[in-house]
């Protein structure tokens, strides 16, 4: 998918002679800063019909110039472009069936342009009612996609407004009703509810706290503020004491079985949209379905016990499998909670998984930092809060949550289970600099079955997701 979106946005991959090539003349050159690359410029300049060019590119293309414009300060918003406002202008003149239309055409083809789906007829590869998640949306293609519709309508998506919104028809309403609600005020800009972090991290917010700690080098005291946060919220210890059940979310079919069925990872940057890559692998293939960890959405408890959270991670799997036999998937902390739901399925429902995946999964203790080396936790730690850096996804309910769950991981059994286990790990390191801490996952039963993939912990399940969907493919194909 990085490919596809690079070679979308009119970046071509280079061959090993064009490379080699290149660099022979970057030598002869005798200038510094040179940047060999592939351009299609074609490519580019449609591309910039719906998305931003990169700074590097604007001199060699053609387009539009736009100038920022600031409205008067006294109605709030600031910043607005010309060329948004046009487009509200115009919108402002449709009835309200062809604005709600409008608004649908501009997430189809924005979506269409970050998934690599170029072209006049590139809007047509997406489907107005199929969620975000299934269409192979992640983190990165959110964050793309909610800055480009941001750009052109002159709103403030909050962070989470794609993947909340679930599908292209979802997020047209919500620009319509964040637009009305902006037109009403005579403003532009959204503002963010006081319960609100909006990813923005300021200083006195939750996330803003955590972040500064965390780069101070502090991520002990770090991680005690966020638990005095999740103190302060309700917990549940039964299904029925669940704001809401667990809903299932599809990110590919196929007609091969057993299903696969993936648990989030508790941690505030994880969710249901982290298997979106993964997933989309296994398109025609097999089903997969996600199922997000308890309690991380605003309104919703922490669970009291691990006795809580894998009675209700069970029944909620059972519920996902609708019948039928399945692979539960967990990667990283996930997987401490795919492999506790299992262990739960086969003591108390009588029912176990066909067979279980570990991705890159460290096996979390009581001892300081979770039983990993204190430099790789905090590492670790400050690449999750450079990574939101991009991504925007922390707030107060996700980050309180990721607490609670750390003190819950180490409560986790871990004993043996009847169903097969197959344990894929990383083989490059994602610490920034060399260390002889044992950085890398390992298997806690010899009996686990042990693949390795050529990426670090964080790329298993996004750049190198294929690689890693490949190998969970072979063994349930040759061993289930």
């Amino acid at each position: 998918m990085d490919v596809d979106r690079m070679r979308g946005s009119g970046v071509h991959a280079l061959t090993a002679e064009e490379g080699l090539a290149l660099f022979d003349a970057a030598q002869l050159a005798g200038q510094a800063h040179l940047v060999p690359i592939k351009l299609d410029l074609k490519a580019l300049r449609s591309a910039a019909s719906s998305t931003e060019v990169p700074e590097l590119f604007r001199s060699l293309i053609r387009r539009p110039t736009t100038t920022r414009r600031t409205i008067n300060s006294t109605t709030g918003a600031t910043g607005a472009t010309d060329q948004a406002a046009a487009f509200r202008a115009e919108l402002a003149q449709l009835e309200p069936e062809k604005r709600e239309r409008a608004l649908l055409d501009l997430v189809l083809k924005t979506t269409a342009s970050v998934l690599g789906h170029h072209g006049p007829d590139g809007a047509d590869a997406i489907a107005s009612e199929r969620d975000f998640l299934e269409a192979g949306v992640d983190s990165l293609s959110a964050t793309e996609l909610r800055t480009a519709l941001n750009r052109a309508t002159g709103l403030g998506l909050p962070p989470m407004a794609v993947f909340d919104s679930k599908t292209p028809a979802g997020l047209a309403r919500t620009l319509s009703v964040l637009m009305d609600a902006a037109d009403q005020a005579g403003t532009g800009q959204r503002n963010p509810t006081p319960n609100d972090d909006g990813g923005t991290g300021s200083a006195d917010t939750v996330s803003g706290l955590f972040r500064a700690t965390v780069a101070a080098g502090e991520t002990t005291k770090a991680f005690d503020f966020l638990r005095a946060v999740a103190d302060l919220r309700p917990t549940f210890e039964t299904y029925e004491d669940l704001t809401a059940p667990l809903e299932p979310v599809k990110l590919a079919d196929g007609p091969a079985r057993p299903r696969l069925i993936c648990l989030s990872t508790p941690m505030a940057t994880g969710g249901v949209h982290q298997h979106a890559r993964f997933a989309a692998q296994f398109r025609d293939v097999r089903h997969v379905a996600t199922l997000p960890s308890p309690g991380f959405r605003e309104g919703e408890r922490l669970p009291g016990s691990v006795d809580a959270l894998t009675s209700v991670l069970a029944r909620s799997v059972l519920e996902a499998a609708q019948g039928e036999p399945f692979v539960l998937f967990g990667y990283s902390s996930g997987g401490v909670l795919a492999y506790g739901t299992a262990a739960r399925l086969e003591r108390e429902f009588g029912i176990p998984a066909a067979g279980v995946v570990l991705v890159d999964t460290y096996r979390v203790t009581q001892e300081a930092g979770g039983g990993m080396q204190a430099q790789v936790f905090q590492q670790m730690s400050a690449a999750m809060v450079a990574r939101d850096e991009e991504y925007s996804l922390f707030n107060t309910a996700g980050l309180s949550a990721m607490r609670a769950y750390f003190d819950l991981l180490p409560q986790f059994a871990l004993d043996e289970i009847a169903s097969p286990v197959l344990f894929v790990g990383a083989e490059r390191s994602f610490l920034a600099s060399e260390t002889s801490a044992p950085w890398q996952a390992r298997p806690w039963n010899p009996g686990h079955t042990y693949r390795s993939v050529s990426a670090d912990h964080f790329s298993i399940v996004e750049a190198d997701a294929k690689a890693t969907a490949a190998t969970v493919e072979e063994w349930i194909s040759g061993t289930l």
